[in-house]
């Protein structure tokens, strides 16, 4: 089973088969607007083991995905990940966030600049006037004024 877990300011992905060799780090900066980058870093105590292939990020995201369905955070970054190149399937990825989980509020802001990519700006200022809404209640002054700011530029379009 793959481990999803948050230290400080970085995100860790360890697998059983892998976690006395290596530990994959995803380092995020904790506004909404911003993506996440990963990198590994091996563990000293595993001089004697061989190393498994390297996996993608994508790869440890949907294996997260597989053995944990709910997990926000994987998918949240597999959307993020998938927008680049599959948007059919990113968009699949923020959707049931935002049906499933509308408390996480990360999604608001990246779902909306997708949307606005992908030239749906009415579908776009729904979601992040709905963020707007939900950081609010949540308190998170931060993440609402970033929200607010990307509909007021969206609304002077």
């Amino acid at each position: 089973m793959t481990h999803v877990s948050a230290v400080g300011d970085g995100i860790h992905f360890v697998t059983p088969a892998i976690y006395r060799q290596a530990a994959v780090s995803f380092s995020w900066h904790g506004h909404v607007g911003h993506d996440f980058a990963g990198s590994v870093h091996p563990n000293p105590e595993a001089n004697n083991m061989s190393f498994e292939p390297e996996k993608t990020r994508r790869e440890f995201l949907e294996q997260a995905l597989r053995q944990d369905p709910d997990n926000t955070f994987a998918r949240y970054g597999l959307a993020l990940e998938l927008a680049k190149t599959e948007p059919s399937a990113a968009w699949d990825h923020f959707d049931y966030l935002l049906t499933h989980h509308p408390e996480y509020s990360a999604t608001y802001f990246q779902a909306g600049a997708f949307l606005i990519k992908q030239g749906r700006t009415d579908e776009a200022r729904k979601v992040i006037a709905n963020g707007v809404e939900v950081t609010g209640r949540q308190g998170k002054q931060h993440a609402q004024a970033e929200l607010q700011a990307a509909l007021d530029d969206l609304n002077d379009r």
